[in-house]
């Protein structure tokens, strides 16, 4: 009974993989851009992403995101069209909570 029960296993895994190679690489190529342009422009290392809003506008795919660095500080990321370069914003210390 262990071949079936591994052979539906492994059947499920695989279409699970299928299902997210195919939606995964969209986000990961304008992640990838925007990491590599924050650590060149601001030598900033990403630890991780929040707030990201990823909309279509006219045609253009619009990406805002807030980027945080290894080091502990935190920028504002934009961009308007999947070819151009992003735009970065620092966010200022927490006790001025309206600079970003």
């Amino acid at each position: 009974m262990p071949v079936p029960r591994r052979a539906a296993t492994t059947a499920a895994l695989l279409g699970f993989l299928a299902l997210t190679a195919t939606t995964a690489p969209a986000q990961q190529d304008w992640q990838g851009d925007l990491a590599n342009e924050i650590l060149l422009m601001e030598d900033c290392e990403v630890s991780f992403l929040t707030q990201v809003v990823e909309r279509e506008v006219d045609g253009r795919a619009v990406i805002l995101a807030k980027v945080h660095c290894v080091d502990g500080r935190t920028f504002d990321a934009s961009r308007d069209d999947r070819f151009a370069a992003f735009e970065f914003r620092v966010c200022e210390p927490e006790d001025e909570p309206d600079v970003c």
